[in-house]
């Protein structure tokens, strides 16, 4: 990346985002919960107590490793496994009532414990791994790259653009992101790193409306000097609730409800426009970064900004469709997220020298053409 930088080749200012789930080296089937992990935990630990005292164990099931230095690397992914399980039971405490789970259902895999289990791009469960790029709009160069232990890009913005600092030494100053991707804190900390950023605020490009829409939360007049909003109607939304919302990478988000009562909506003649619930009546919810995703909506509205955002599919898809159908990397070749990174980052590696070498070999075609027109001007 210095070499490109002192060729000239990049500025590292405008880099187009994103990221694409690629399958982890671990079965799609051998999934375990705490009862049946600790089973095998306990099983494990006997017969790793056999191969200490120079013994053949006594049972060895199907599912345990044969030799004696494969029981041991079986030994380390499985009590990596109880930690990471553990840490997700722990996560899932913090879920509100509807969406918990019986602690059963959640699973981990023992092939690779760090892979987050989900549904790849052939609709398949399995454990996944999500790598993340950053390519520059300008020039063919991947300014950054990393790989998440998730199933989705939820939260890798930040660590993204940390990551093209430090290899870089430069801060992007534009990134492009994908339909929805972006969330309110990443927008409210782009803006305060004065990075300008693209993309559309929740939206889907192939989405289609719907047939009878309902007033929007824009619709809503807010009132600064109230600290509310007004409805269509007229009707001034009291505030009913305040919440702190978890968001991924740890991250926090304040959301304050405000609402009608349900007799005041059901006398309302623009109801049917408004709501469809049957007993409460309207109510929204105003995010602390509301400010900041108002102003990013009208920026992206702009035809500056629709210009600029075109060209995010043609910079950052075209790496992913490289990777997988010329480099092969569909599934990665070692087990956690370190043998994960190491592969991407070899892959990312190349990418670059190549394009290094190519723009090199140009600049000297340049070079000795400019100096053939000057010997024959001479």
């Amino acid at each position: 990346m210095h070499q490109a930088l002192d060729a000239g080749l990049t500025r590292v200012e405008r880099g187009a985002w994103d990221g694409s789930a690629v399958a982890a080296n671990a079965s799609r089937r051998r999934w375990l919960n705490a009862e049946r992990l600790q089973q095998r935990w306990h099983q494990l630990t006997v017969a790793r107590h056999d191969d200490a005292q120079g013994d053949p164990p006594a049972e060895v099931p199907a599912w345990m490793a044969k030799t004696p230095r494969s029981r041991t690397a079986q030994y380390e992914r499985y009590r990596q496994a109880q930690e990471h399980l553990a840490g997700l039971q722990a996560a899932h405490q913090h879920d509100s009532p509807s969406e918990r789970r019986a602690p059963d259902t959640i699973v981990v895999s023992t092939g690779d414990p760090e892979a987050a289990l989900g549904v790849d791009k052939d609709h398949v469960c399995r454990p996944l791994d999500t790598l993340q790029t950053v390519r520059e709009v300008d020039s063919p160069l991947i300014l950054g790259d990393d790989v998440f232990a998730q199933a989705t890009d939820a939260g890798t913005l930040p660590p993204m653009l940390e990551r093209i600092e430090q290899l870089t030494g430069r801060r992007l100053q534009e990134v492009l992101v994908d339909s929805g991707s972006g969330t309110g804190v990443d927008i409210a900390l782009c803006a305060q790193e004065e990075v300008t950023l693209y993309g559309p605020w929740k939206a889907n490009d192939v989405s289609a409306p719907k047939a009878t829409p309902l007033f929007t939360k824009a619709q809503c007049q807010w009132l600064p000097e109230l600290a509310t909003s007004r409805c269509p109607a007229g009707q001034v939304l009291k505030r009913v609730g305040r919440e702190t919302c978890a968001r991924s990478g740890g991250r926090e988000e304040v959301v304050v409800r405000y609402g009608v009562k349900g007799p005041t909506c059901h006398a309302c003649p623009l109801r049917p426009q408004c709501t469809t619930s049957q007993k409460g009546g309207r109510s929204i919810r105003r995010s602390e970064h509301e400010e900041v995703i108002l102003a990013h909506q009208a920026w992206m509205a702009t035809e500056e900004a629709k210009a600029v955002y075109r060209l995010r599919g043609q910079t950052i898809e075209i790496v992913f469709a490289d990777f997988k159908e010329h480099r092969g990397l569909r599934r990665f070749s070692g087990r956690g997220r370190a043998r994960a990174r190491m592969e991407l980052a070899l892959e990312v590696l190349v990418h670059n020298l190549l394009v290094l070498h190519r723009f090199s070999n140009q600049q000297h075609d340049v070079q000795e053409t400019n100096s053939k027109l000057e010997n024959i001007a001479a």
